[in-house]
């Protein structure tokens, strides 16, 4: 898993079955929040609320922390490893891998038992996983190749400028 931007593209029906999966997950782990991140830490969904916290910053942080710790595991020798886990005295974090592009955290209380928190959450992953492979196959499907991406966006930028009576745009923004 490398930090790497990410072109996942989801369509609203997976958006929506990925919500639904992790409001679920909540529910039934009687957790306090569960955020879904991409492998760089760009936050896609996220049910409950961290108290407190700046929750894309959290995201990020949770993504970056689970990387280092998978890094360190591909070190010695361990390629099947795929969930975290951070102990307080009064809250937890488990994060799992989901598929091979995102991760999957959720925080619940000391309080809360482990063993079905981890449960749960692995069920979760495969589900993910599959609405999130979906959701992408059709997504890029639909999505605008990068190429006419950046060819719509220059003309637009262009435009601009030819409207608002300006010369051409620097040159330094096309490299």
């Amino acid at each position: 898993m490398e930090a790497s931007l990410s072109n996942l593209i989801l369509t609203p029906s997976s958006i929506a079955a990925i919500e639904a999966r992790i409001g679920q997950l909540v529910g039934e782990a009687g957790a306090q929040y569960a955020l879904l991140t991409d492998t760089s830490g760009q936050l896609i969904c996220r049910q409950g609320e961290p108290s407190g916290l700046d929750v894309v910053a959290f995201g990020a942080l949770l993504a970056a922390n689970f990387a280092a710790s998978r890094q360190i595991a591909r070190m010695l020798h361990e390629y099947r490893f795929r969930m975290t886990l951070q102990q307080g005295e009064r809250s937890n974090v488990l994060t799992t891998l989901v598929g091979e592009r995102c991760v999957l955290s959720v925080g619940f209380t000391a309080g809360t038992q482990l063993g079905l928190v981890k449960y749960l959450t692995a069920q979760a992953s495969a589900d993910l996983a599959r609405s999130i492979a979906e959701g992408d196959e059709v997504g890029a499907e639909t999505a605008m190749p990068l190429a006419d991406f950046q060819a719509t966006a220059i003309r637009t930028i262009e435009a601009l400028f030819r409207e608002a009576g300006s010369s051409e745009p620097d040159e330094l923004w096309r490299s």
